[in-house]
């Protein structure tokens, strides 16, 4: 089989851009979409290890461990050392399982579709090919979430339960996927309430603040975010977990997030579906 490099290339950067996603999901946490991009870019620079002579799955593996890390970066930030150290292990696995299946499929195939040598995978695909089926497959994909009931711009009503040090509030939702406010630091994304919803998880000695505080107490931070009326600083938290429960569907999705404390009275939270469904 003839490797032409442009193929290699750009079939890589569709892999890793799409396994960045996968990863993204797994952990449901915001991934930029140029972060994802430039990840995928980084890691593309491994697949020209298919050009070395054959070498052993411990070398190649810890040839991956750079562009891993650096993809992963990229995509998300750092945030903290647990928090990196877990996108890693994720991107990792799910490139370890997807060359796995190609190299099965490629022993199968005698090499004729797909070649896969030192952890890196080749598809004799050509490129028109390669865009109009991702299209294609885009296409589905939404035709299939807007028939099925699963399109998630769709509108519902949601309840929002926030936990933290053993008190919990529920908290009717708005679903917006206007809502892209996210932490710049950390890519969580942030679910907006008001003030007065948040008081049941805080006692009596504990203020909630306002982005007019810059003497906030542990646990709360300023981010900067934009409205519709114009810029400012929110305060924002992070709870011990936060579960959304879509009341048409039932389904429930208990996740990391950040809850801003918005200063107006507000009548329900506001959160990005596209984030969590």
């Amino acid at each position: 089989m003839y490797i032409y490099i442009d193929v290699l290339i750009v079939t890589s950067v569709y892999v890793d851009y799409l396994l960045l996603r996968v990863t993204a999901a797994v952990l449901k946490r915001y991934a930029r979409v140029s972060g994802c991009i430039v990840g995928a870019l980084i890691g593309s620079l491994f697949s020209l290890t298919i050009l070395l002579p054959p070498m052993n799955i411990l070398l190649s593996s810890a040839l991956k461990i750079i562009p891993v890390t650096a993809a992963v970066y990229a995509a998300f930030g750092f945030g903290s050392v647990r928090r990196y150290a877990s996108a890693c292990v994720v991107f990792f696995g799910a490139g370890v399982l997807f060359a796995g299946v190609c190299g099965l499929l490629a022993q199968t195939s005698a090499g004729s579709i797909i070649m896969y040598r030192n952890g890196s995978v080749y598809f004799s695909i050509s490129l028109p090919l390669l865009i109009i089926s991702t299209g294609a497959a885009y296409a589905a994909v939404r035709l299939y979430n807007r028939f099925s009931g699963n399109d998630i711009t769709s509108s519902g009503t949601y309840t929002i339960t926030l936990y933290r040090n053993r008190k919990s509030v529920s908290l009717t939702a708005v679903a917006d996927t206007g809502n892209r406010l996210t932490d710049s630091i950390t890519g969580s994304y942030v679910i907006v309430c008001g003030r007065e919803q948040l008081k049941g998880l805080f006692s009596e000695d504990e203020d909630i603040p306002d982005s007019t505080d810059m003497s906030l107490s542990k646990g709360w931070r300023l981010i900067p975010c934009t409205t519709a009326f114009g810029s400012g600083l929110i305060p924002v938290f992070r709870p011990d977990m936060v579960c959304i429960r879509c009341d048409e569907t039932r389904k429930v999705i208990c996740t990391e997030a950040l809850v801003g404390a918005a200063p107006e009275k507000m009548e329900a939270a506001v959160f990005n579906p596209e984030n969590y469904f």
